[in-house]
């Protein structure tokens, strides 16, 4: 471990630079402690289940494949299917990698979505002397579809390639990286797109859409990049490949990564700058897709149209089609609702989840289907990692509901196969296998076992036989038990019909590269979804004839998603556009009475697939699969059969050649077949994630300053050199942190280490923490000489966090503290001043919700907000000579909230508004020291309003941001704010391509509005305020207090400018001061770190 961690800080000379800055800013640098702003929120990763304490690891020649419980059949797939796409990816990107890439294997969507792996990449975005060491995971889940899971290991690998290639492996690269900003969104995310599917459907509709419909959004790529990065970057390489030749593609690649620069690389690789790539990118495109515009139907009239603003995933009709139902998907956050189509009332029957934009939405479920027999509506959902099926009456609305046993993991389709049984498709191994469900006592019953893909389920039957089609990808022309052999199911999905009763099966279908999905019956018609005209498209014939032959209905301009024929009336959801979706109802007369119309609309596409050129020669598989070896005579060993050598090649050597106009290349790629004993438990190791340098003095441990009696104004404590580590296991369930921070006086130092346990459903920290400083103090009062102080802080936490969702969190906290001051004696006056020491022992709890994203730096989008309660106990325990046993000499309570929201203002902009306060009650108090901004540097301190005499107070904190007054314009056991911030990143709106520069890329300029106040007592104007009081001492006798008033609110507006500056945020602020009604002289602040 310690081997993998010193290569990557070899590079003294630059190492040096970085400490000579920080240098720099500790010397002429105060920044100011706050625990207001930097209170902590964060979101959360939620365990349900106990699956994951057992992993296992299989080891290739470029990957080690992880994998849990059942998930070892998913494993076999996806050990070929990445040794398989390892030579095509590294060959395209030009580089190869070292260290061999592990690839983390989840069972389903759910599972996927439980994981902590990249969880703490969010903790540190970026800055100053952040180096992580990446550790080359990849994360794929199965869905069900092993071409999508092939798609996910390519998208996988391209990304793993692409960290390495690009990202800073040495202090050196990571101190240019300061200067030389990250590649554009389009460039990184539309390669991963193309490599993982060089010209899928989806891609294919989405721009046609754009092209067609809203030209003038892609006429100018760098604007249509900012705005579709994903899809103008997957267009554009594909265009690149397409004319240039993937050879091209690589030594683009390759210069980009030398001269960090693209129009460089434009120049030097095709000739020409990148405007007029972009131009020719516009043309090519241009003309694709005005061909198309020609060739289309005149549009069918529609019964009913309904626009969406996020995906329908599921529609359905009655058998009269009179009532609607469908499902509507806002990133997770799911309705089920009914709608009378004569009428349009429309109800909710069924809403689970939340709004979840920070992880991949599941779209497959609910699954839905009517029953015409019982007028019942059936509904199969996931929840919380756990199935359950309603049956909702239409009569009342009423439903019974059961949760599936845990044996199943998860249902592709279902349909209803006799009174009280259902018959589904799902996998309780990894593999989808047919069964039945008895509903009435939960149980299953497996009708096939294979290790094809299903899907589409629906029963049928006519005069001469009863059975049910669905749709799988099996090679052979019947549906029959089938061991996992020596290749994946990745071929396309055809259509069959299958006789469970008398194990019978027939193929129906036979294109070759053309996938079918979503299948469905209406009597005698059978329709399902096409991608032969490259984006789904119904096709239907009759269930019987001799020689039916499908025949498409309509040109649709875009992908259907789900669709129901019922009563001669068509239902259709469908993406019309870029993240709009759709629902159309239009009424087909009898559609077998006309014979076939359209039925090759297939556009002829001119764009070469990889992934197609890539799928295994079908002849090889077919001799493959005629050596027969009887499973139980084999014996599993390490060395191989020399007897069966040529059977053992033919087996593990399969060639894959590439005709197409762009590669003309054969790569001969060596598959491993899966050995049980190859197969060893995972075990816990644990591998250093970052290195942190950089000057700050940001809040450790909730930044609690002791309220010290010889010093009872608030003073920033100087900044400090901090180095900070982190160190993970694989699956990053478990994180040690470390570090340590050197004043930039050299008169203190602060420690902390933390375990955080993220296993399972409660999350715990363990942490310790210590902080020793000495600082110079008037013990004697005014006039003396300054005696030196020693203080020192020990502290030991331990926190439980439930999370409730990904958002949600409930946190306990017990804090256990020392604090001890030293007094170092110059005289006999201050020998006798004995040395005190605090002993707190602190329980708190926190309600926290933080679902917002990051648009840019400093630049959110959401809601956040904490609602938290403390207790502090001050004791005394002594086994010293002056031994003391007092169990509590000090109670105080704390109870407060901190509540922002961001607005999107103008696409880039933000505006921000936070509400924060806190108050504290009991025989001590904390001392809020209202006014100034967190992190200020050269701070100032207000003396108008000092310190109450006769109060005990426990901790000093800062009530910031208040700009336009000094720290402590005014003080209190209580304060109240409000900020309210307008951020403008200035040049995203002048220049819409990739700002190359992060001093420009991240200018911003901001106008603001501060309010806030502290006071004692119940309120601001109470009398117990002592800014409402003024004391007047005339020695010997006299002592006047006179009330006065002076408004305990304050408040300041002003402008500023934010931008980064050799990795560091830095910020300018302008404000004037409103107090009494009077506006104040304005003030300048400089400062570092982000805003709230």
């Amino acid at each position: 471990m310690s081997g993998h961690f010193f290569k990557h800080i070899i590079n003294f000379r630059s190492f040096a630079y970085s400490i000579l800055i920080a240098l720099f800013l500790m010397g002429f640098v105060n920044i100011g402690l706050s625990q207001t702003i930097n209170t902590p929120f964060g979101k959360n990763r939620v365990q349900y289940h106990d699956d994951f304490n057992n992993w296992w690891m299989y080891e290739t020649d470029h990957f080690v494949s992880f994998w849990y419980g059942k998930g070892r059949n998913i494993a076999k797939s996806v050990i070929q299917l990445a040794e398989m796409d390892h030579n095509d990816i590294e060959h395209l990107l030009g580089h190869s990698m070292n260290d061999k890439i592990r690839i983390i294997i989840y069972l389903d969507h759910s599972d996927y979505t439980q994981t902590n792996i990249a969880y703490w990449d969010t903790k540190e975005a970026g800055g100053a002397g952040i180096a992580q060491f990446y550790d080359n995971k990849v994360i794929v889940y199965f869905d069900g579809n092993h071409q999508n899971l092939r798609k996910q290991i390519r998208a996988g690998i391209t990304r793993a390639f692409l960290i390495s290639m690009f990202k800073g492996i040495t202090i050196q690269e990571i101190y240019n990286n300061l200067v030389s900003s990250e590649l554009p969104k389009w460039f990184v995310s539309g390669l991963v797109s193309y490599i993982s599917d060089p010209w899928p459907s989806e891609v294919e509709a989405e721009l046609r859409s754009l092209f067609i419909s809203e030209k003038k959004k892609v006429k100018k790529f760098n604007s249509f990049s900012g705005d579709f990065p994903e899809l103008a970057g997957h267009s554009m390489w594909n265009y690149l490949a397409h004319k240039y030749g993937n050879q091209a593609v690589s030594d683009f690649l390759y210069l980009v990564r030398i001269h960090k620069d693209i129009n460089r690389a434009f120049k030097y690789v095709y000739g020409v700058e990148g405007r007029f790539i972009y131009n020719e990118w516009f043309q090519f495109y241009d003309q694709h897709y005005g061909r198309y515009q020609e060739e289309q139907t005149k549009a069918p009239a529609f019964l009913l149209q309904m626009d969406f603003d996020y995906p329908v995933s599921r529609v359905c009709l009655d058998d009269k089609a009179e009532k609607l139902f469908y499902v509507e998907n806002n990133f997770g956050r799911v309705k089920l609702k009914y709608r009378k189509l004569a009428s349009g009332n429309e109800k909710v029957l069924l809403k689970y989840g939340y709004r979840n934009e920070h992880q991949l939405t599941d779209l497959h479920y609910p699954l839905i289907k009517y029953d015409s027999t019982e007028q019942k509506l059936a509904v199969i959902y996931e929840h919380k990692d756990k199935l359950y099926y309603r049956s909702i009456s239409l009569t009342d609305l009423s439903y019974t509901e059961q949760l599936f046993p845990e044996s199943i993991q998860r249902i592709y389709s279902f349909d209803f196969y006799e009174p009280g049984f259902l018959i589904l498709a799902g996998s309780m191994d990894g593999f989808s296998d047919l069964h039945y469900y008895d509903i009435e006592k939960r149980q299953f019953e497996r009708i096939t076992d294979d290790y094809f893909d299903k899907s589409g389920l629906v029963k049928v039957s006519d005069q001469n036989r009863s059975g049910i089609l669905l749709l799988s990808n099996t090679e052979s022309e019947r549906i029959e038990p089938a061991l996992y052999d020596s290749f994946p199911p990745i071929s396309d999905f055809d259509l069959h019909f299958y006789d469970p009763e008398n194990q019978f099966g027939e193929k129906l279908t036979t294109d070759e590269q053309i996938d079918e999905n979503n299948l469905l019956v209406d009597g005698k018609k059978i329709l399902w979804l096409s991608d032969k005209n490259y984006f789904n498209m119904p096709y239907i014939w009759g269930f019987g004839q001799t020689d039916p032959k499908p025949f498409a209905r309509g040109n649709m301009p875009s992908n259907v998603i789900s669709h129901d024929l019922r009563n001669q009336h068509y239902v259709s959801a469908r993406k019309s556009s870029y993240n709009k979706w759709t629902i159309e109802i239009q009424q087909m007369m009898d559609p077998l009475a006309n014979g076939p119309e359209n039925t090759d609309l297939r556009f002829k596409n001119p764009f070469h697939s990889d992934l197609e050129a890539l799928k295994i020669d079908i002849g090889k598989k077919q001799l493959m699969d005629e050596i027969e070896i009887d499973v139980s005579l084999l014996f599993q060993t390490k060395f191989g059969d020399a007897e069966k050598k040529k059977e053992k090649d033919l087996l593990e050597q399969i060639q894959l050649s590439e005709n197409s106009e762009t590669v003309n290349s054969t790569i001969e790629v060596p598959l491993p077949i899966f050995n049980r004993s190859r197969a060893v438990a995972a075990r816990l190791r644990f591998s250093f994630n970052e290195l942190i340098t950089k000057v700050d003095n940001e809040a450790l441990f909730e930044g609690l300053e002791t309220f010290n009696k010889y010093n009872d104004s608030y003073s920033p404590p100087p900044s400090g050199l901090l180095v900070k580590t982190a160190v993970k296991d694989l699956f990053e369930d478990h994180v040690i942190e470390g570090g340590v921070r050197i004043a930039s006086d050299f008169r203190g130092a602060e420690y902390f280490l933390s375990y955080d346990n993220q296993k399972n459903k409660i999350d715990w920290k363990y942490a310790l923490y210590r902080r020793s400083k000495s600082s110079y103090e008037n013990v004697l009062g005014q006039g003396a000489e300054p005696d030196k102080l020693k203080l020192r802080t020990n502290l030991a936490l331990v926190r439980a966090k439930y999370p409730f969702d990904i958002y949600t969190s409930l946190h306990f906290t017990g804090t256990i503290r020392f604090d001890n001051t030293i007094l170092t004696a110059s005289n006999l006056e201050t020998l006798n001043i004995l040395d005190f020491s605090n002993q707190r022992l602190m329980l708190g709890t926190a309600y926290i919700f933080d679902n917002t994203s990051n648009k840019s730096t400093n630049l959110l989008s959401g809601t956040r907000y904490k609602v938290f309660a403390g207790f502090s106990n001050r004791f005394n325990i002594q086994f010293t000579e002056q031994a003391a046993f007092q169990l509590s000499l000090g109670r105080m309570g704390v109870v407060g909230f901190d509540a922002r929201h961001y607005f999107d203002l103008l696409k880039f902009s933000t505006l921000a508004i936070r509400f924060a306060g806190q108050s504290s009650f009991g025989n001590e108090k904390n001392l809020y020291f209202l006014g100034g901004m967190e992190n200020w540097l050269f701070s100032r301190n207000s003396e108008l309003y000092p310190i109450p005499q006769g109060q005990e107070f426990a901790f000093k904190v800062l009530a910031a941001n208040v700009r336009g007054f000094e720290y402590n314009s005014r003080n209190g056991s209580s304060f109240g704010l409000m900020n309210l911030e307008v951020r403008v990143p200035v040049f995203s709106y002048l220049f819409r391509s990739h700002i190359k520069f992060a001093f420009f890329r991240d200018f911003q300029l901001t106008g603001f509005f501060d309010a806030g106040a502290a006071w004692y007592g119940i309120s601001p104007y109470s009398e117990k305020n002592e800014a409402n009081v003024y004391y007047h001492e005339a020695p010997p006798a006299v002592l006047l207090k006179i009330k006065q008033f002076n408004d305990p609110l304050v408040a300041g507006m002003g402008v500023g400018m934010r931008t980064s500056l050799f990795g560091y945020f830095i910020k300018v602020d302008y404000a004037w001061g409103i107090e009494s009604g009077r506006i104040l002289d304005p003030m300048i602040y400089f400062s570092l770190g982000y805003d709230f």
